[in-house]
This record gives structure tokens, C-alpha cells and sequence, in this order.
């Protein structure tokens, strides 16, 4: 009769634990997930500020507003198994790798009418090759220091925003994750 009771006992606590754990899992996955994205963020700050944004980037009515956003999303996935799923939102690449040394020209007039493929063509190689006559129908860029029709941009190194904030972050999810697990035990155990 006591052995009874015992395994009765026992299968009613670990009954117990498996029903508080998974009605937990969403809560403990959610929870990480919004640190996750708070330490991104904040990387995410350090590298391009406050605003978010990177100036001129992006359409010319994105430029309007102050440049393309960087902003970081999640979103939990799964019922049974839920997994927390976090996205970069916005142009990270450029902020994340950097870019190579690049010139810029302003574009062309836009070539209508008959053997404007071939006129597009000998105007892309006018100004490759820096022929006379070669920015004929281009506006120049504004630049501060004046008009130019060329702009030698230097090789930008990547700040790898994504990168240092999940190196940041993994150490922090996981201790969040491990003490909400200890927490839902003991909540079981009562």
C-alpha cells in the first residue's frame, strides 16, 4: 500500500513538472529572445547612434526622413517547441562588413529612341575609360567641396554590430534561460 502511494506520488510530481515546464517554455523563450534584442540594440547604438539610421543610404525619400534604419525584430515561432527567431531589419550588411574602396559617378540622362542600347553602352564605356566628351548628359554630384563628376570613396572597415552583440548576448541568454528553468522547478515543486 505505501509503495503505491510513493509511485503515485511521484508520477503526479513529475507529471506536475512536465506540465509547468512546457506551459513555461514560451514565457523563457520570449524573455531571452527580448534580451537578445535589447543587447543587439544596443550594439546596434554604439555603432550608428542613437537615431538608428545611416545617412545617406537608401532612396532618395528614405534620405528625406534621415537615411535607412537599422532596427532588430523577433518573433516566437512553435506552440510545443517554441523557438525564438531574431532578425536584422534594414541595409546591416553595409554596417556589419563595411565596403571596398569605390568610385561614385552621377547618372546618365536616360537615352531613348532608336540605338539607345548601343548609346548606353558607349556612354558606360566613355566613362570607364575616361574618354572626352564622357559625363555629356550627366549632372555633376554635389559634393562639399564643390561639383565633382567623380568621387573616390575609401575602403570603410565593417563595425560588425550583429557580431559583437551575440557574443554579448549568448552568456546573458543563457544565464536567463537557466534561471528561469530553476525558477519553473521550484514553482512546480509547491
Amino acid at each position: 500500500m505505501g509503495d503505491y502511494r510513493a509511485v503515485r506520488d511521484m508520477s503526479t510530481a513529475i507529471r506536475a513538472y512536465g506540465t509547468a515546464t512546457q506551459r513555461a517554455s514560451k514565457e523563457m523563450v520570449n524573455r531571452a529572445s527580448i534580451n537578445a534584442k535589447r543587447v543587439l540594440e544596443s550594439e546596434l547604438v554604439a555603432a550608428v547612434g542613437t537615431d538608428a539610421r545611416m545617412h545617406n543610404v537608401g532612396s532618395k525619400a528614405t534620405k528625406r526622413v534621415g537615411g535607412a534604419k537599422l532596427a532588430v525584430s523577433y518573433d516566437i515561432k512553435g506552440i510545443n517547441n517554441p523557438t525564438g527567431l531574431i532578425r536584422a531589419v534594414g541595409p546591416w550588411g553595409l554596417i556589419e562588413n563595411g565596403s571596398p574602396a569605390h568610385e561614385i559617378i552621377p547618372k546618365a540622362a536616360a537615352i531613348k529612341g532608336k540605338g539607345a542600347r548601343r548609346a548606353r553602352e558607349q556612354q558606360a564605356l566613355n566613362v570607364v575609360f575616361r574618354a572626352r566628351g564622357a559625363f555629356t548628359g550627366r549632372q555633376p554630384l554635389r559634393t562639399p567641396f564643390g561639383p565633382r563628376y567623380r568621387i573616390q570613396m575609401p575602403q570603410v572597415a565593417g563595425k560588425q554590430p550583429w557580431k559583437k552583440g551575440w557574443q554579448r548576448a549568448d552568456p546573458i541568454v543563457r544565464r536567463h534561460l537557466s534561471g528561469l528553468l530553476v525558477q519553473i522547478v521550484k514553482e512546480a515543486q509547491t
